[in-house]
């Protein structure tokens, strides 16, 4: 299967796992950096692979580069979300057969089943370890600044004042971009201890997801982990494959229970291991990930559950057409024309764009199109960018110009009745509330509100307008 990833140049725990099991596979991957086990194609290379491709992949994480897709027509792409967060940051501008995410939350899962899939990490190869003796009863190894929990369960086992018992940090990095621009850099005390551990305890960090609560199991340790909150296909179950807690008085409870039967424990992590084998290999992860992709790839219609309500809101009015000023990273739709300051392929500098990679067709001031004529366009719609500009009527009023008489201009701008929108961004020259943006509209003259109401509730409003002359 011939399958091109669009993947970060920093190492990135779930792009790894995918890429080292599509080669334990044996499938045919080039990707465009060399970099998480990935073998890399020059750029116009690249390209010409995506357009014969039977599966186009892109993630997530800093700089990847979304716009090489731009133009290319090969529908069967696919994207993977391996943030920690539980919403969707999907580039707009592509449209995806299907989205797989890491942090897929319970509670959110009503997405339907054959668009949004459960994607965890899984354990590299690196984190198998032959079987050592166990004189470690007690491990448990993190950074304890990242989450509060860890801490409050650092300091229980401290007072725990147990020499058998090691809790902190060995101040190996495994995620140091300086260092690890391509590959993991290695952890050796790490996966020793955990090698060398009875029972090992994993407390999530910035996402539920952690590295740890797959390498645990494959050093053959006992897993006890905090409950994540997330769909994981083929879990543990607590009592026959791992322990979990959702409390710290249940932790102190479970702790208290297995140390006081080590063959309980022992029974429980070879189990843990047994199951980590028949499903959560970095080879069984991308199988699973295969048979889904695949099938979604062969489908005619394109995943819709993951939008943003703002990009949702303005999408409708993309008939024709039309451009999308302020596009950043993510256009409305793949058909607008993107405008932005920022030019395609370069970094943003500002608020939540910093680090992404636009994809504007022409770069250029929203207040300022002069490579569009009067009246030539059918659309012009705008997320979080008329906020931006110092004279924002005199900004409309270029959008209006642009907009044929009859065409619709479509606008998604922070609420400042919901939110102090000066203190979101410093480039925030400006603020909205519903009254005051139909004030303007109505002094401007020749546009017509068809619609005004909340968006996003307690963040932003959407307004629909047409040009009326």
């Amino acid at each position: 299967m011939r399958i091109v990833f669009v993947n970060t140049p920093i190492y990135d725990y779930l792009t790894a796992t995918l890429i080292e099991g599509l080669s334990e596979l044996g499938q045919e991957v080039v990707c465009s950096e060399a970099s998480n086990y990935g073998r890399a194609l020059p750029d116009a290379e690249l390209v010409q692979h995506a357009e014969q491709a039977d599966l186009i992949v892109v993630g997530s994480n800093a700089a990847v580069r979304h716009h090489l897709l731009q133009g290319v027509v090969n529908p069967r792409k696919v994207f993977v979300d391996g943030s920690d967060f539980a919403g969707f940051e999907v580039p707009a501008a592509i449209r995806f057969k299907a989205v797989f995410k890491r942090e897929l939350c319970r509670q959110t899962r009503g997405a339907p089943a054959s668009e949004v899939h459960a994607l965890p990490f899984a354990a590299e190869k690196r984190y198998f370890t032959a079987p050592q003796s166990k004189d470690i009863l007690v491990s448990f190894i993190a950074n304890m600044n990242t989450n509060p929990l860890r801490n409050s369960v650092h300091v229980r086992l401290q007072n725990l004042q147990n020499p058998a018992i090691i809790s902190g940090s060995t101040n190996e990095r495994a995620y140091n971009p300086g260092s690890a621009r391509q590959a993991p850099v290695d952890t050796p005390v790490y996966r020793q201890l955990l090698s060398r551990s009875l029972i090992s305890v994993n407390v999530p960090g910035a996402g539920y997801d952690c590295a740890r609560y797959w390498e645990i199991p494959a050093a053959r340790a006992m897993l006890l982990s905090y409950e994540p909150d997330i769909v994981i296909p083929d879990g543990f179950t607590d009592g026959l494959d791992c322990a979990t807690f959702s409390s710290l008085d249940e932790f102190d409870s479970k702790l208290k229970f297995y140390t006081a039967d080590p063959q309980r424990a022992v029974k429980i992590a070879e189990n843990g291991y047994q199951r980590l084998m028949k499903h959560h290999t970095t080879a069984q992860r991308a199988a699973y990930f295969l048979e889904r992709a695949t099938a979604a790839a062969q489908r005619p219609d394109y995943c819709a559950a993951h939008l943003h309500p703002e990009i949702r809101a303005m999408e409708s009015l993309c008939l024709g057409r039309g451009i999308d000023v302020g596009c950043g990273s993510n256009k409305t739709t793949p058909g607008c024309i993107g405008v932005d300051l920022t030019a395609r392929g370069s970094a943003g500098s500002y608020g939540s764009e910093t680090g992404r990679i636009s994809v504007a067709d022409v770069a250029s001031s929203g207040d300022n199109l002069k490579d569009f004529g009067d009246a030539s366009l059918d659309f012009v719609v705008a997320r979080h960018n008329l906020e931006h500009y110092h004279d924002p009527s005199k900004t409309l009023s270029e959008w209006k110009r642009v907009t044929r008489v009859g065409g619709r201009i479509g606008v998604v701008v922070p609420d400042h009745s919901a939110v102090n929108t000066y203190a979101l961004d410093p480039t925030h020259y400006c603020h909205f509330t519903m009254e005051s943006f139909s004030e303007m509209v109505g002094a401007l003259g020749g546009l017509k509100i068809d619609e005004i109401g909340v968006c996003v509730p307690n963040w932003s409003f959407k307004a629909v307008l047409t040009r009326t002359a």
